[in-house]
């Protein structure tokens, strides 16, 4: 028997093969020709593909495939388990020669496989929306021209993530594929290290401005066995293989295209909305649950609790465009998988940070596997993706931080090297990494001034860490000085002070977005040469004309894919989203200061509906569109490992009463906050509802 230690990642292969799975072999029992004989364990050898060329001249057809004499019934979802390795950001793993030549060169070989193979990068891409067809399921458990992908959902993060974990685990299948090319010895043994750390790459936008380096070239140098060769790059696009499946599962314009494709200037929109993105990262942590992080789903609460990472992520499929821009296809775009393996980091710092808060029951969409839609909770199937014993996946398997690592992965702010120090240790790590990769700069020159004793009290009954010894004394202090009665009347602090506060003021968009027909976007500018709301003058100096602000998406659907006679389209529902002002104020030259605010943002704040192509839609079609404007005094201290607590909510009205989809005092149930309407006056019973962030 030939035996050839390959460590843990291998056993995989012995565990999700399914339909596609493998030849046994031993010395008297050889395999053929392109295939090798691998030991798995001590018992047991497989025949595995010795190599692959995505040369044109190959047929797909010709591609070396797995062949069983016993098929699994269904592919679990089980990871890389070859240790704990990191998920990177892709232009960092590039800085590895070793690392990202055989990550590329996997990619390349899981993109090479035949389309009709269930474990292909095509049918792989395909669970998400199309061709709407059942994964490892048959038409009769899985009815119905739905996406398995969950949208608008509190359901969003947590059925993405084993989505990522097969997608992850097929990638370094083909990485241990590519390793066993080489000779043996010392070469081949140096490549199948390299295999056990391949992991799926990420894409951090709110800290890089535009589109990863890696993914801008259409080619790559990549080094094998046979030695260095010039290959498409596979991070750059995918390259479609038939047009039979093209015409049959995309509607126009995606059923034309060999390849996947984005928008001719989507390093310069996604760049455009780098400070915004920035802010609104950061503001996530501040959530107060799980659920309002993960879904953009429309619930009444206050301005600041209406952002989601779902929101954020709507943004980036549009801002990209070309295939992201579509949930129909989107999955195909290698960015898709680099996007959202970032949104399931940013779930799984939240995780970190506010341990046992997890998904709560809401009402979902129709989705493939549960074409009713219904009530969705932590138990709620998350098809098609299963487990070895068959059991579907549920958000208990992914319901903490420490959940990943059972999977084989960590990232780079949430260590596995934690795990056994308790949560609380972990929560304080995150939270100062959240502060050191997206918190703004506490400075003088940003509106942020030194706080009063009675900003500390609020901080220290948000915040037990403000009470304790790991805090700087500042704050300390001021937290004994909060118990005075005088404290109403204390002082501003000294400029040395650890905390400080801002007013943040914030634009908060509701809408329906099955009112406009597929994927848009909603732009916030600052105009100086808008007529319709100019009659009120302002102190501050006028901005340039349109100068971006930041937007709200939606990544929606109202394709017809040919095969289908009905539209594939979700139901009626209500998102929502925030972006902040602040900073866009100081940038114009505007101050925080509420009474001058109020009336720049009336003179000069106005916004639009975008389809792809920067096609502007009429705001009249999308009659249940709300922009509102509100804005809370916050805290903040120096402590990185101490998020910011926003204190009451106050929404002004004289900013977008008068303006097309703007939000008005008759429409104040919407949200949790003080109204106050366009004379100044606070709406009667408005502060009964109003409470912090």
């Amino acid at each position: 028997m030939k035996l050839l230690a390959l460590g843990l990642g291998l056993l995989q292969l012995s565990t999700h093969a399914l339909a596609e799975s493998v030849v046994e072999c031993d010395d008297a029992v050889g395999c053929a020709d392109g295939f090798e004989c691998v030991a798995i364990d001590e018992s047991t050898s497989h025949c595995l593909p010795a190599t692959f060329d995505d040369d044109a001249s190959t047929s797909p057809a010709d591609t070396p495939r797995l062949h069983s004499r016993q098929t699994a019934p269904f592919p679990p979802v089980v990871g890389a388990h070859s240790g704990i390795h990191p998920r990177l950001p892709l232009d960092s793993a590039a800085a590895d020669s070793d690392y990202h030549n055989l990550l590329t060169l996997a990619l390349l070989r899981l993109q090479a496989l035949p389309e009709s193979q269930p474990l292909s990068y095509y049918r792989i891409a395909g669970i998400h929306a199309a061709p709407f067809e059942p994964w490892t399921y048959t038409p009769a458990q899985h009815p119905g021209q739905l996406g398995y992908c969950t949208h608008a959902s509190v359901l969003f993060a947590t059925w993405h993530r084993p989505y990522l974990v097969l997608l992850e685990q097929e990638l370094q299948k083909h990485a241990f594929y590519e390793a066993r090319t080489w000779p043996r010895g010392a070469q081949r043994s140096r490549w199948e290290a390299v295999a056990q750390r391949i992991r799926l790459p990420y894409w951090d936008w709110a800290t890089q401005r535009g589109l990863p380096d890696a993914v801008k070239p259409a080619t790559v140098r990549v080094r094998r066995a046979r030695g260095v060769q010039t290959r498409r790059n596979p991070w750059a696009a995918y390259s479609f293989q038939r047009a039979d499946y093209r015409a049959r599962y995309f509607g126009a314009p995606f059923n034309t295209q060999l390849t996947t494709t984005r928008a001719g200037n989507a390093d310069a929109v996604v760049r455009a909305g780098f400070a915004a993105r920035k802010r609104t990262t950061y503001d996530l942590f501040t959530l107060r649950t799980f659920s309002a992080f993960s879904t953009s789903a429309f619930e009444r609460t206050t301005p600041g609790q209406l952002g989601s990472v779902e929101m954020v992520h709507n943004g980036i499929h549009n801002d990209v465009g070309g295939h992201m821009q579509s949930p129909d296809v989107a999955a195909f775009s290698p960015l898709f998988w680099l996007h959202h393996a970032n949104v399931d980091r940013l779930a799984a710092m939240y995780q970190a940070v506010r341990p046992g808060s997890n998904v709560e029951p809401r009402n979902g969409s129709p989705v493939m596997g549960r074409p009713r839609g219904g009530r969705e909770d932590v138990n709620t199937p998350l098809y098609p993706f299963r487990h070895p014993g068959g059991q579907v996946w549920t958000s208990r398997d992914v319901s903490a931080a420490a959940d990943i690592w059972r999977w084989g992965y960590e990232y780079p702010e949430v260590p596995s090297r934690l795990r056994g120090q308790g949560q609380t240790a972990l929560a304080r790590a995150v939270r100062t990494q959240v502060d050191r990769l997206y918190a703004p700069v506490l400075a003088k020159s940003s509106g942020f001034k030194a706080a009063t004793v009675a900003n500390a009290r609020l901080m220290a009954a948000a915040v037990p860490e403000v009470a304790s010894a790991s805090v700087p004394a500042a704050v300390s202090s001021l937290v004994a000085s909060a118990s005075s009665a005088a404290v109403a009347a204390a002082p501003a602090a000294s400029s040395t002070t650890a905390v400080k506060t801002r007013t943040e003021w914030l634009a908060t968009l509701i809408f329906d977005e099955s009112q406009v027909e597929g994927p848009f976007s909603i732009k916030l500018f600052l105009n100086a040469s808008d007529p319709a709301t100019m009659s009120v003058s302002s102190s501050s100096p006028p901005p340039a004309p349109h100068v971006p602000i930041g937007g709200c998406a939606s990544f929606s659907s109202k394709s017809k894919p040919p095969s289908s006679s009905n539209p594939v389209q979700r139901p009626s529902t209500t998102i929502s989203g925030t972006i902040p002002l602040s900073d866009a104020l100081l940038a114009a030259g505007a101050t925080l200061d509420v009474n001058t605010t109020v009336a720049f943002l009336h003179s000069h704040l106005h916004w639009k509906i975008l389809r792809a192509g920067d096609e502007e839609v009429p705001l009249a079609q999308l009659p249940s569109l709300e922009v509102g404007v509100s804005a809370s005094v916050v805290t903040y201290s120096e402590d990185p490992a101490v998020l910011p607590v926003y204190g009451v909510w106050k929404t002004y009205y004289r900013v977008t009463e008068k303006k097309a989809g703007g939000m008005k005092v008759k429409d104040g149930g919407l949200l949790e906050s003080v109204d106050v309407a366009a004379d100044g006056k606070v709406v009667a019973g408005a502060q009964d509802v109003a409470k912090p962030a």
